[in-house]
């Protein structure tokens, strides 16, 4: 099994980083452009139903560093509180 280090420090398997990079990409071309959208939403209902609380988390901490690092051209979007993280689609 192959891993991955974040931007954070977290180490996550390969398998699980490049799912949840597929499945937000899938979704991407159907962001409104300058909508706010969780991750939870990005990744659909069923995806999102297979993980964890502590996937969850980190799936977060994958989606951080993927717009971090531009490997989705998202962007971060401000929201009421620090969490849930908001991104949006120029």
């Amino acid at each position: 099994m192959k891993y991955l280090v974040l931007n954070d420090g977290l180490t996550v398997t390969e398998v699980f980083f490049y799912e949840l990079l597929h499945q937000v990409d899938d979704i991407r071309p159907a962001m409104i452009p300058g909508e706010k959208y969780e991750l939870k939403v990005l990744c659909g209902k069923d995806f999102w139903s297979l993980y964890t609380n502590g996937q969850k988390k980190t799936a977060g901490r994958c989606m951080v560093h993927m717009v971090e690092n531009g490997m989705l051209p998202l962007h971060f979007a401000e929201g009421r509180h620090e969490y849930p993280k908001l991104y949006w689609r120029p």
